[in-house]
């Protein structure tokens, strides 16, 4: 068996850095979405692309860089995700993937690297929530597609989502770091 080692990082649109990701993981990621329509795929590289500046290192970016890019991966994000393909209906949901202790560790890396917006720490704390949540939602749906959850499956979960929850999260954020 050949051994491929990971690439360092995969650099994303916006300038900030992915996580490591095995080759042969992106291999098999292409051949599941393959088939996808272009509007899922670019909903899923803006998905991936969010969670990645969450997840990265609070370090990477400076404070304003990093409200620049939170603001500019949501705007990204609500833009691919009102043309996501009408698909049907799962009997199956989606497996939880964020445990309770990953999502604080997610709120806390958050609320670290914002520090208080407008002056304000509730409001801070409110955004905080948002990003975390969204966060979360798409979080699920990116790693049901790495087990093998069929594409229309995850894009059904995040289509309802974004009508039900981390839609208006991501919204609210956007809202407040506009304004920040």
């Amino acid at each position: 068996m050949v051994e491929i080692s990971e690439p360092e990082a995969i650099r994303c649109g916006r300038g900030h850095a992915r996580r490591a990701v095995p080759v042969l993981v992106l291999l098999w990621q292409i051949a599941v979405v393959d088939s996808a329509p272009d509007a899922f795929r670019r909903f899923l590289l803006a998905a991936d692309d969010f969670n990645a500046l969450v997840e990265g290192s609070p370090r990477a970016l400076e404070r304003p860089e990093f409200l620049w890019g939170l603001r500019a991966s949501l705007a990204e994000l609500l833009a691919a995700s009102f043309h996501l393909p009408d698909v049907e209906s799962s009997p199956h949901d989606l497996p939880a993937s964020v445990t309770a202790d990953e999502w604080n560790s997610a709120f806390a890396r958050l609320r670290s690297h914002l520090g208080v917006l407008d002056g304000d720490p509730e409001v801070s704390v409110v955004v905080v929530d948002d990003l975390a949540d969204v966060w979360r939602d798409l979080r699920c749906g990116l790693d049901a597609l790495k087990s093998g959850t069929p594409w229309q499956d995850v894009c059904w979960e995040w289509r309802f989502g974004l009508q039900t929850h981390w839609g208006k999260h991501a919204a609210h954020a956007l809202a407040a770091l506009h304004d920040a």
